[in-house]
Formats: structure tokens, C-alpha cells, sequence
């Protein structure tokens, strides 16, 4: 059903997708954008935050369409994907390489956290420094992306 630019269903699709964004997930993407800029997660990024901070759907769409973003309805399915830890399909430009790869791999059996603190054990045990903060050497935000990426 819609009602001029609204589509009601989509605000209710855009409500659940509420429900599930996490101020990690907006972290990954704003990381994502740091180290590999791209037309779809920076979109994507900014349509969370929008719906995040409860922007609605017309004022996404108006504010999307202004600034050259992907439209709203297309975030929201990357959005979705991203958030479902699909990662591959998000990053994938439909190239056929990556089914290979997710064939093979594995799910992590640890966390980010736990993985952020082995690299650090193991850079200073590796290089003999003296740890003087409590600052890891990746941070667990990282890790937590490179779990993403890599399972």
C-alpha cells in the first residue's frame, strides 16, 4: 500500500530493521569506509544512521536522492544483508569467484574480543616490548570486522 511517497510496507520493513541495527554494525560500516570506500556500504551506512536516529522513510528517501546515494529501498536490502553477517554478499560485485571461497570457509569459534587480545599477546611475546597501556594493537572493532570478513 502506498500513500504518495511512503510505501507502508517498506516503513514497516524499515521499523523490524530498527529493531536489529546495532551501534556495532554502524562502527563496521563507518570502518568498512575507511579502509574500502564504496558507493553501496557508504549508502548503506548513511541509510542506517538515518534510521537509526528515527529519520523517516520520506525524508531518507528526499535526503538519499539529493546527495546520489542508493535509494532507500536498495539500502535496506544491503542493509539486511549486511546485518544478517553476510558479508561476502555484501562486498560481492556479483562476480563469481567469491562462491569458491565461501565454500570453503569456516565460522570463527571466537569472539572478536578474544581475537583482539591473542594479537596483542602475540605482537608482544613476537616482539619482546614491554606492554605499557591498556590500548590493544588492533582494535577489537577490527577484529570484528576482519571476523566478518574472513569468518
Amino acid at each position: 500500500m502506498s500513500i504518495g511517497l511512503i510505501n507502508l510496507e517498506k516503513r514497516e520493513e524499515g521499523t523490524e530493521l530498527k529493531d536489529k541495527i546495532n551501534l556495532e554494525d554502524i562502527g563496521d560500516l563507518y570502518e568498512m569506509n575507511k579502509q574500502e570506500p564504496s558507493q553501496r556500504s557508504l549508502s548503506v551506512l548513511l541509510y542506517l544512521t538515518l534510521t537509526h536516529f528515527g529519520v523517516s522513510w520520506r525524508k531518507t528517501e528526499e535526503f538519499m536522492q539529493r546527495i546520489g546515494g542508493m535509494s532507500p529501498q536498495t539500502c535496506h536490502k544491503w542493509a539486511e544483508t549486511f546485518i544478517e553477517e553476510d558479508y561476502d554478499d555484501f562486498v560481492e560485485e556479483n562476480r563469481g569467484a567469491s562462491m569458491e571461497i565461501r565454500a570453503t570457509r569456516k565460522n570463527a569459534s571466537f569472539t572478536s574480543l578474544e581475537l583482539a587480545r591473542y594479537l596483542d599477546d602475540q605482537y608482544y611475546e613476537l616482539t619482546g616490548e614491554v606492554k605499557a597501556t591498556d590500548q590493544l594493537i588492533r582494535s577489537e572493532r577490527l577484529c570484528r570486522l576482519d571476523l566478518r570478513r574472513y569468518g
